[in-house]
């Protein structure tokens, strides 16, 4: 829980200075990871944070863009350790911990050039 506490400050951080440092073209602003994830993440482990889940709401986000673990190139080691079938699991989690907040869409797969090509078209972005 401690570590969870930890990334939980330090995701709300980078939520609040990339709204009031960051002044992005387009005023797009992209996230690798959000504060939702660590929700999903204590549920899925049988912990859930009630009082973590109930701050979600003051901070939104406008799109999520969801990527499902590939069995194909799913590889388990030191980072990730979870099983492929756990991954799953997780990944449904967070569907359901951003779904409650923002709107999701989920990527489908395909080259790294076309995923990034489809979701700029998505937020109504030229890499120009």
């Amino acid at each position: 829980m401690t570590f969870s506490r930890l990334i939980w400050d330090k995701r709300i951080e980078q939520y609040k200075a990339a709204k009031q440092i960051h002044k992005p073209k387009n005023n797009v602003i992209f996230y690798d990871r959000g504060l939702a994830d660590v929700t999903a993440y204590l549920k899925h482990e049988g912990s859930p944070e009630r009082q973590l889940e109930k701050k979600l709401i003051s901070y939104p986000y406008e799109l999520v863009f969801l990527l499902k673990p590939l069995e194909k190139f799913y590889v388990q080691d030191s980072d990730r350790m979870e099983s492929f079938e756990e991954a799953i699991s997780l990944h449904h989690e967070i569907e359901s911990a951003y779904k409650a907040y923002s709107n999701c869409i989920n990527v489908p797969f395909d080259t790294p050039e076309k995923r990034i090509e489809f979701i700029l078209n998505q937020c109504d972005v030229s890499i120009k």
